[in-house]
């Protein structure tokens, strides 16, 4: 992460319960996609870094396998909020220039 923008992730972060972020964990960790979610016509791209935990890719993966339409693209060399965050300007530029 941008060291201009830890800061104020940290203090975020901070701010949450230790029961909220439990919940948080749980909640995530536990997520199963709708089958109703398959009927949707809305174009899916799934973004990933290569260097995502596992957890994250596996759910990136999934949520590919589990909408045939999507499409799935995985960042080489990106971890956890590197492109979104830290590249922002070419981040929006490829959502853009993809719509």
């Amino acid at each position: 992460m941008r060291a201009n923008l830890f800061a104020h992730y940290y203090e975020d972060t901070r701010k949450l319960s230790k029961q909220n972020l439990m919940a948080f964990t749980k909640a995530s960790s536990l997520y199963q996609a709708k089958p109703s979610l398959k009927e949707s016509s809305a174009r899916v791209r799934i973004i990933v870094g290569e260097k995502e935990a596992k957890r994250m890719l596996a759910s990136a993966r999934y949520l590919h396998d589990f909408l045939p339409d999507s499409r799935l693209e995985i960042k080489a060399g990106l971890a956890h909020g590197r492109y979104a965050i830290n590249q922002l300007d070419l981040y929006v530029k490829e959502l853009l220039e993809n719509l």
